[in-house]
């Protein structure tokens, strides 16, 4: 049976390409959707004020979507996070624009489910950081696969940020546009 079953991602569903990287004040990173227990952030987070400590440049951390109340508690006594809240289509596509990093953070326990987030962030050209739990579970290795993301294990030990230092402006990725994907359902090819 496996040979008639195959996959096929979603689109993205706009081109997004943004201002250069490091033109603001500050890094911009911005975490888009649900963030509840099985997303943990705070290992990104701890990193980033150890970073903020010691730079001159910091790092502002924007949440957009739903965050767990409990959660947002934990997160307000960092003074460089900021939980902006749901926001319309239109309205997220300008914040990737003006964006130095997205953050991209799997599911935890196990899950093969890819949010959907993910193929919107590959329209755009920022880079993405991605955090998964594990670097051998199959999401992990698709996300490696698309050469598109700086990957780490989500753990204090493997989070490292010194690719700040050389970061600047990625790639659209055309295999995900929707004409693309369009394409290959009619073609009948997988990606």
């Amino acid at each position: 049976m496996a040979d008639k079953i195959s996959y096929l991602g979603r689109s993205y569903l706009e081109k997004c390409e943004g201002i250069e990287i490091y033109q603001q004040e500050e890094i911009v990173f911005t975490y888009t959707g649900i963030l509840t227990k099985d997303r943990n952030l705070f290992n990104l987070i701890n990193k980033i004020e150890i970073y903020n400590s010691t730079n001159y440049k910091k790092i502002r951390l924007n949440i957009y979507g739903y965050v767990d109340p409990q959660i947002e508690t934990k997160l307000s006594k960092y003074s460089f996070v900021s939980i902006k809240g749901s926001v319309e289509f239109n309205k997220i596509q300008e914040i990737y624009r003006e964006s130095d990093i997205l953050i991209f953070i799997d599911n935890s326990g196990g899950t093969t489910q890819i949010p959907g987030k993910l193929y919107d962030y590959f329209g755009t050209d920022r880079p993405i950081l991605a955090l998964v739990e594990d670097k051998e579970t199959s999401v992990s290795k698709f996300v490696l696969s698309t050469d598109r993301t700086i990957l780490m294990e989500n753990n204090q030990e493997s989070i490292n940020l010194e690719f700040l230092k050389n970061l600047k402006k990625s790639y659209v990725m055309p295999e995900f546009s929707g004409s693309n994907i369009a394409s290959k359902i009619f073609d009948g090819n997988k990606i």
